[in-house]
């Protein structure tokens, strides 16, 4: 192209002017901040884009990157965790956001909870659709080499109070299943509906502060059983005679009394009454004479007026998960008190037995003493929640 030189007199320096000296072309129009491309390959066109870059640096019109279409391009936080899990953030597939649980990357990785609003991590296998749901499995990692494999620990968090672990099933027909023995250790051995402590089993620590575990919640004192089959009790008139029988697992407001009657109540006297209870008190044990709170009594004077097996309801109030659990029972007659089957004495004083003269079940305010086993032989007695 054809180039023009002018002098400035002022500086004596010539500048070019004219059509320039370059020797590529352009299009004959273009879009503003369009990104121009060769046209060809001779290296000497230019072709217009729709390809935007404004004056901010945003870039627009990319259909694709690299194979990769554009609008499914997915964008992130401004900021994350180091190690958290990513997530979608709404349902458009396109926007993902930081989230409270890590991953970390050293070998034996964790998974982490950082901090939800609640504190909580809820981990399941997936919902069924008209199938069964998935399995939920927890594995420890397998040995190599004749090592050992790894065991799964679950455990409640360190605090001011440590936290539990629960283990809970949906509804009464599900079932909590261990194959192999079952170690218990340093706990509380408690359940809601039904639990069978099987051969194999080991068991150590403070369990049931002195209580034996509840199987189907029918509790029977401790070391006093069905088969110590021996004479009646030989309590006397305006007596009552309580009997510790364990530790309720959870809060109930009735509960069944079963004995078997082998005297027969007779009313007569001045205020007669046949009643039995059930009250609330710490296990104290080794001969200690522990205070009772009654809970709920019922009269069997029109029950236990003849011989045999005698199941009897008795209303209650105030009992909760973890208390301990005494039945009482008693009568006042000029003829002829009730008189129950029983088991063998509590020879070596554990404390399961007591009683306390001039009280009722439905007036008992005192607390009570432990009775030696030449005193009385306790009523054998099943209390079925």
């Amino acid at each position: 192209m054809a180039q023009f030189q002018i002098r400035d007199e002022a500086t004596g320096i010539w500048h070019k002017v004219g059509g320039g000296g370059g020797d590529v072309v352009g299009p004959s129009s273009s879009t503003d901040s369009a990104v121009a491309l060769f046209d060809g390959t001779t290296g000497k066109r230019f072709k217009n884009s729709v390809i935007i870059v404004d004056s901010s640096g945003v870039i627009t019109g990319i259909l694709s990157l690299n194979g990769k279409v554009a609008d499914n391009l997915v964008t992130g936080p401004s900021s994350a965790t180091d190690h958290a899990i990513c997530r979608f953030d709404a349902e458009t597939g396109k926007i993902i956001q930081n989230s409270s649980i890590s991953i970390a990357d050293v070998a034996g990785s964790e998974i982490i909870v950082l901090a939800l609003s609640n504190n909580d991590l809820s981990i399941r296998g997936a919902t069924g659709s008209g199938v069964a749901g998935s399995i939920l499995e927890l594995l420890g990692g397998e040995g190599q080499g004749g090592g050992d494999g790894g065991a799964v620990q679950i455990r409640g968090g360190a605090g001011t109070n440590a936290g539990d672990v629960q283990i809970s099933v949906s509804d009464a027909n599900a079932q909590i299943s261990v194959s192999g023995a079952l170690l218990l250790t340093n706990g509380t051995v408690s359940c809601e509906d039904l639990m069978d402590i099987q051969a194999g089993t080991t068991i150590t620590g403070d369990i049931q502060q002195g209580a034996r575990p509840i199987t189907n919640e029918i509790m029977d004192p401790i070391g006093l059983y069905a088969d110590n089959i021996t004479t009646e009790t030989a309590g006397t008139s305006q007596r009552v005679d309580w009997l510790y029988v364990g530790r309720i697992s959870k809060a109930i407001t009735s509960c069944m009394v079963a004995v078997r009657v082998t005297t027969a109540y007779v009313s007569a006297g001045i205020t007669p009454y046949a009643e039995i209870g059930i009250a609330t008190g710490d296990f104290l044990g080794g001969g200690s004479s522990p205070a009772l709170t009654v809970r709920g009594t019922t009269d069997v004077a029109a029950i236990y007026d003849s011989t045999g097996l005698k199941t009897t309801t008795v209303t209650l109030t105030g009992i909760t998960a973890g208390d301990d659990l005494w039945v009482g029972y008693g009568s006042k007659a000029t003829t002829t008190r009730f008189k129950l089957r029983a088991c063998l004495v509590d020879d070596i004083l554990s404390g399961v037995m007591g009683g306390r003269g001039s009280q009722k079940p439905s007036t008992w305010s005192d607390g009570v003493t432990s009775i030696p086993s030449a005193t009385i032989v306790p009523a054998w007695i099943r209390v079925v929640i």
